[in-house]
């Protein structure tokens, strides 16, 4: 297998992988997470093509599409450590599958994502994170995410995202998502929003404003 991601590792070589279960702490076909010891795959496939089934599943680091992730009100989320040789697909864009894995963290979705964050994810596109950076700065977060970038910076968010940037800044957004941009009309500040689908505009796609207020696509 061929591997071009470079994912970061806990200090005892780890990837965390971000999962749901729910309150018995079983998954949507039925499969049972254990709580404190490693809970393995009773049908591993390393196959790095296979995409359901053939493992246990989740988003590595947080990173992939919320939409695998249920969210009904009495889901577990779940933060497990996983060797990397354990995982079939770490470059899959969406989920990734795995052999075994401990759970280091459960709780409610955001302590979830927050111990994310707090133990290596900090820059990544982490599915409802928060990012906020100063002048000048970058705040990146995934699906579902709010980014929030201050004068010349940076904000960028995946589907359903909201990006937030100050004078001068760049808004990015996926799918569904929303752009805030803050401008100077010669006598006071005020804010664009956009709508991603709407007007034009495109998703994943580098936006400013203009001294009328109105959305401009950034040149690579």
């Amino acid at each position: 297998m061929t591997t071009t991601t470079t994912w970061p590792t806990t200090a005892d070589g780890k990837y965390l992988v971000l999962r749901t279960v729910d309150a018995d702490w079983r998954s949507r076909d039925g499969f049972r997470w254990r709580k404190t010891v490693e809970t393995v795959a009773p049908d591993w496939d390393p196959d790095p093509d296979r995409d359901c089934g053939g493992g246990l599943h989740g988003l590595i680091w947080g990173c992939g599409d919320a939409e695998f992730l249920p969210l009904a009100s009495n889901a577990v989320w779940l933060v497990v450590a996983v060797d990397p040789s354990d995982v079939a697909n770490p470059d899959q864009p969406h989920k990734v599958r795995f052999r075994a894995g401990q759970v280091r963290f459960h709780g409610t979705r955001d302590e979830a994502v927050d111990y994310l964050m707090g133990h290596g994810a900090a820059g990544l596109p982490v599915v409802y994170g928060t990012a906020i950076a100063g002048n000048d700065g970058t705040a990146t977060v995934g699906n579902d995410g709010t980014a929030t970038a201050g004068n010349d910076g940076t904000a960028t968010t995946g589907n359903h995202g909201t990006a937030t940037a100050g004078n001068h800044g760049t808004a990015i957004a996926g799918d569904w998502g929303t752009l805030i941009v803050t401008w100077h009309d010669g006598a006071r500040s005020r804010r664009a929003v956009g709508y991603i689908g709407e007007n034009g505009l495109r998703p994943d796609t580098p936006y400013r404003v203009d001294v009328r207020g109105e959305f401009y696509e950034v040149n690579k």
